[in-house]
């Protein structure tokens, strides 16, 4: 809840900001973000390895009109 709770506050976050936002250690925060990402709740952006954002794709979309 807490994750989800940062996303409709902050839709576009790294690993790093969840942890750091939510309290949550980074390895588990890591856990989390990949389970949402499975989910299609978020989606990864930069391509990169490291220091990867994921945006929080079905909360956007309300405000940007995509579907």
């Amino acid at each position: 809840m807490r994750v989800l709770e940062l996303l409709f506050r902050i839709p576009v976050v790294s690993v790093n900001q969840v942890s750091q936002r939510t309290g949550i250690k980074f390895t588990p925060s890591n856990l989390l973000v990949a389970r949402f990402v499975e989910e299609g709740l978020l989606e990864e952006i930069t391509g990169n390895k490291r220091n990867r954002l994921f945006r929080y794709r079905p909360y956007i979309d309300i405000f940007v009109g995509n579907t």
